[in-house]
């Protein structure tokens, strides 16, 4: 083994999340090659600040239980933006529904055609295929309330709305548990999420 630079993982880790579909996060994922971190950085990773650095946007790797350097969080530079914006699954996830959106809108062949009777339902259509192709493909979970309207202050421009639900990451199990002071049993869970809480 060597010692080399973290950007060496950097371009490892990207090429682990763009070897994946879009929804499939980094959160916990194993970087091969990597054997582990030096001892005098492995120090100074404590909780705090592993966290601060998650905040400020850095890319946090550690070790787990089993030795493995494993990426903590797929995050993105937006941690302040929220969920919607800091997880780069859904991020990516985002931007794979507009580019189909708008690549599937290019190859309709409806914009350039005059207005008719049939265009609100053909522009539906569209749309609605484009978002099931992406439902099966997992890029989204689902859709729903598709509407379709031509614009009053300008009669040229077709309007499409919907909303979707997006493929969330999992990226933490919080398990709780308690002792039953009744019976003497106890409740026994095997741990293993970073979130654990204990009921009173």
């Amino acid at each position: 083994t060597t010692v080399v630079d973290g950007f060496y993982l950097a371009a490892a880790e990207a090429a682990a999340l763009v070897s994946n579909g879009v929804q499939v996060p980094l959160t916990k994922k194993s970087i091969a090659g990597f054997a582990g971190i030096p001892p005098s950085i492995q120090r100074t990773q404590t909780r705090a600040s592993k966290d601060a650095l998650a905040k400020a946007g850095v890319c946090v790797v550690e070790q787990d239980r089993f030795g493995r350097l494993v990426v903590r969080h797929g995050l993105t530079t937006d941690y302040a933006g929220g969920v919607l914006a800091r997880e780069i699954s859904l991020v990516r996830g985002r931007d794979a529904l507009y580019t189909a959106l708008q690549v599937g809108l290019d190859n309709s062949g409806l914009i350039g055609q005059a207005i008719d009777f049939e265009t609100l339902t053909k522009v539906k259509g569209a749309v609605s295929g484009i978002l099931e192709n992406a439902s099966q493909r997992e890029v989204i979970v689902a859709y729903q309330n598709l509407k379709v309207r031509q614009r009053s202050e300008d009669p040229s421009v077709i309007e499409v709305k919907f909303e979707y639900t997006p493929e969330y990451p999992l990226n933490y199990i919080v398990v709780a548990f308690a002792v039953n002071v009744q019976s003497g049993d106890s409740t026994l869970a095997d741990i293993t999420s970073v979130n654990v809480t204990t009921a009173p």
